[in-house]
């Protein structure tokens, strides 16, 4: 499986550089497309299980008729593929993605892997996400990878993003912004559990002069904010009005 991820990777011209290992086991697997994902560039890949008895079909017809459960499961890599005259993707880029299905039965060790290789949970008021980094171990490395999981009754849905040293510093966790301790421990409690007096209908407005970290801190707690939050409204400097 590994090997024909690789094979396609080489096709759609991403081809990691240098020997790729063979993994043989699920713990080898998962360090292993870590270090491809950083190798090869990709801003996000995703391991991931679906039930599609419904939708899938056969040559004669619907599966529905064997009575059978139609589980599919695969690997993606996302690589962004820059704008051309003809084409204007949404926000400026377009997500191009390289797929390799796999078997089912890899899908769950595979989670758990990943999950211990990412040290999921290490931040108990986010338990379903981890980190990683490219190269393996280095302490200021090339790629952070934001690892988010997702359990289902299939396994577990794995989302690595990946970040490079610009965007790190774009988009910083709350803890490193030049706050008391009191003040950064309340943001991130508010932001990261989803405080219901925060997401009850309430504005959260982050004001200040220029310059004095106000766009930092409304990006910070953006990307606090759970992976189940899928949508933010966010005016800056809003002109206009009564």
């Amino acid at each position: 499986m590994f090997a024909s991820l690789l094979q396609k990777l080489g096709e759609a011209g991403r081809a990691p550089a240098g020997a790729a290992a063979q993994p043989r086991t699920p713990e080898a697997l998962a360090a292993a497309l870590f270090d491809v994902a950083g190798r090869t560039g990709a801003a996000m890949f995703s391991v991931w299980g679906a039930d599609d008895t419904e939708t899938a079909e056969d040559e004669d017809g619907s599966d529905a008729a064997t009575g059978e459960r139609v589980i599919n499961a695969g690997i993606t890599l996302f690589f962004i593929q820059k704008d051309s005259p003809d084409r204007v993707g949404l926000l400026g880029t377009e997500r191009v993605p390289v797929r390799q299905p796999m078997a089912y039965e890899l899908y769950r060790p595979l989670g758990k892997a990943l999950a211990e290789y990412a040290k999921r949970g290490a931040d108990p008021v986010m338990p379903d996400r981890g980190r990683a980094v490219f190269p393996a171990g280095a302490a200021d490395p090339d790629i952070e990878f934001r690892v988010s999981f997702r359990d289902t009754e299939l396994g577990t849905w794995t989302t690595a993003l990946a970040r490079d040293r610009e965007e790190r510093q774009a988009y910083p966790s709350i803890s490193s912004l030049r706050l008391s301790t009191e003040a950064a421990t309340f943001l991130k409690g508010l932001f990261n559990r989803l405080d219901p007096s925060l997401f009850n209908g309430q504005v959260v407005l982050l004001t200040g002069a220029s310059s004095t970290g106000r766009s930092t801190t409304l990006r910070a707690v953006m990307d606090a904010l759970p992976d189940n939050v899928h949508a933010l409204a966010a005016l800056e400097e809003p002109k206009g009005g009564p």
